[in-house]
């Protein structure tokens, strides 16, 4: 299914921001299911490693136009 949903981004998207963002995405929520679901704790450096993920693809879809 994950690959079904990533072909549909593709007839409006190019395939290396698709593929950033679901990446990213698919980061940040497993971390926030590992919070919320097991209590694990997230140290400031996971945060600002969260952050720049996020950041790097975004600044990728900026650099593409």
């Amino acid at each position: 299914m994950c690959f079904y949903f990533l072909s549909l981004s593709l007839e409006s998207v190019d395939l290396n921001i698709a593929y950033a963002l679901w990446g990213a995405i698919g980061i940040v929520l497993t971390t926030v299911a590992s919070v919320v679901i097991w209590h694990e704790s997230i140290s400031l450096m996971s945060y600002a490693g969260l952050f720049f993920i996020l950041l790097g693809s975004m600044l990728l879809e900026l650099g593409h136009h």
